[in-house]
């Protein structure tokens, strides 16, 4: 499953696959569906001044929507890039692409909540 796959610019290193699931001897069963989930580092919902889920004050403010924007923007990056991946090797996964949110516990929040039933199924308890 993962031999195939090139994330960042120059690819896995060799070490990567022997550290992989299926490099030591681990095989991933079908019945666990991915759950990618990631906004886009664009301030939504969450992202106000002294809000409930951050940093007091325009420290926190400013931690949330420029370093907390440009990681999520990166995360989004990679998650819509192992999207490719897992479509081109026929892969299923269950993706939530928000269009806002920072990297930040709100967000995270929702997305737990939101992801639950799908990891429910794939661990065999009720959702």
């Amino acid at each position: 499953m993962f031999t195939n796959l090139r994330i960042g610019r120059y690819g896995l290193p060799p070490t990567w696959f022997a550290r992989s699931p299926e490099g030591v001897g681990i095989s991933v069963s079908p019945a666990v569906v991915p759950y990618p989930s990631t906004g886009t580092g664009v301030p939504g919902m969450y992202d106000r001044y002294n809000a409930a889920r951050m940093r007091p004050g325009p420290r926190g403010l400013f931690d949330q929507l420029v370093i907390g924007g440009v990681i999520e923007s990166a995360v989004n990056w990679c998650t819509q890039n192992l999207r490719t991946e897992l479509d081109r090797l026929s892969i299923p996964a269950a993706y939530d692409f928000q269009p806002t949110g920072t990297h930040s516990w709100g967000y995270w929040e929702v997305a737990l909540k939101t992801s639950w039933p799908v990891l429910a199924e794939g661990l065999g308890l009720p959702s």
